[in-house]
């Protein structure tokens, strides 16, 4: 279905959020992530980093 053509954010704009979020999964993670999305996350890619944060690799939240 179309949206309509209110666009309050320019492409740039949605392009930098798009890239700072990526940023934050990989160089901060995610804290205290229940065990089971922990393991599976580490099956697929993920890891965790020296302050127990799980974090996404770009490429592979890019792929999903």
């Amino acid at each position: 279905m179309p949206g309509g053509r209110y666009r309050p954010l320019t492409r740039s704009d949605e392009q930098q959020i798009h890239h700072t979020v990526l940023d934050v999964l990989e160089n901060i993670g995610m804290g205290d992530p229940i065990p089971m999305v922990k393991e599976r996350a580490i099956e697929r890619g993920c890891f965790m980093n020296e302050h127990g944060r799980l974090c996404f690799p770009k490429a592979l939240v890019e792929d999903v």
